[in-house]
């Protein structure tokens, strides 16, 4: 496994890089390790609701609007979780995860819908199923388990800097 780091200097002029980070090394920021998370959802209100909620506990938040945008987003730069509505245009969330499942088969991965019948289809190919409307402390609950799992890249937070540790699937 690979992995890229990137080190921004809030009160320097310019970016430095930094060394390889180990996997191992978990910093968290109280008791809220931070992650990149793609939500995709058609409607734009809720993910707005949930870029806000998410951002508020210091995750890094990527936003598509239908499956065929989360799977491009997704296979460009791997997230720590996905969160997906189900019945979207283009293409569905199922179907997105379904070939999520086929390309990285160790995504994680939280459904959310209106319907029971949708989520019921997508409980097999997901970590975790919401009904909405959501119940934000229960899906917050779930969001951290996820995020925190081995594997996840991650992210400290310093006073004077953002460290961006990203693990990136590769031979070795």
């Amino acid at each position: 496994m690979k992995f890229a780091v990137v080190l921004l200097y809030a009160g320097h002029r310019r970016a430095r890089r930094l060394p390889i980070v180990s996997q191992a090394a978990k910093i968290f920021w109280g008791d809220i390790l931070v992650a990149r998370i793609l939500v995709v959802d058609d409607d734009n209100t809720v993910r707005l609701l949930l870029r806000a909620v998410l951002e508020r506990r210091g995750h890094s938040v990527i936003e598509a609007a239908n499956g065929a945008e989360g799977l491009r987003c997704y296979r460009a730069a791997p997230t720590d979780l996905v969160i997906t509505d189900i019945q979207m245009p283009v293409m569905d969330g199922l179907q997105m995860i379904k070939e999520l499942r086929g390309d990285f088969p160790t995504a994680k991965i939280i459904t959310m819908s209106g319907e029971k019948g949708r989520l019921a289809a997508a409980q097999p190919f997901s970590h975790g199923t919401f009904e909405k409307p959501l119940y934000m402390e229960e899906f917050l609950d779930a969001v951290q388990k996820f995020a925190s799992a081995p594997g996840s890249s991650i992210y400290m937070l310093q006073p004077s800097a953002l460290a961006v540790v990203h693990s990136v699937q590769g031979d070795e």
